[in-house]
């Protein structure tokens, strides 16, 4: 049974680590001792500082993006009641025709309807 544990090579380019065989470590019995590996890990740390500084800033953006949404939610449901109360097409072309209709009796009308109302004498 080997105690050996290959590193794999970090995911960023800016920071150079040893080659992988460099990186062997001897488990148990208190091998000797690297000099090195105090780097390395004092780089992985500030490695993962930095990816959790950007998960915060990646969950502080989502909150926003998750705030707006609710903000269009509600004015989508808003936009949605009032269309539902809107005349329907049928409702605006039955109500101009009958106005049409309304106002053609009053033309061929006028005449009687003035008599009616006492502005003209009848004949």
């Amino acid at each position: 049974m080997s105690n050996l544990i290959d590193f794999p090579n970090p995911p960023r380019g800016d920071v150079e680590l040893p080659a992988p065989s460099d990186l062997r470590l001897r488990g148990g019995g208190g091998g000797p001792y690297d000099p090195g590996m105090e780097v390395q890990v004092a780089r992985l740390g500030a490695q993962v500082e930095h990816m959790q500084t950007d998960m915060s800033e990646v969950k502080n953006e989502l909150r926003s993006i998750d705030d707006r949404l609710r903000g269009v939610e509600t004015g989508l449901a808003t936009l949605a009641e009032k269309v539902t109360h809107l005349p329907s097409k049928s409702y605006i072309v039955t109500a101009l025709i009958l106005m049409l209709g309304v106002v053609g009796a009053m033309i061929g009308y006028a005449e009687t309807i003035q008599q009616f109302l006492g502005q003209v004498p009848a004949p």
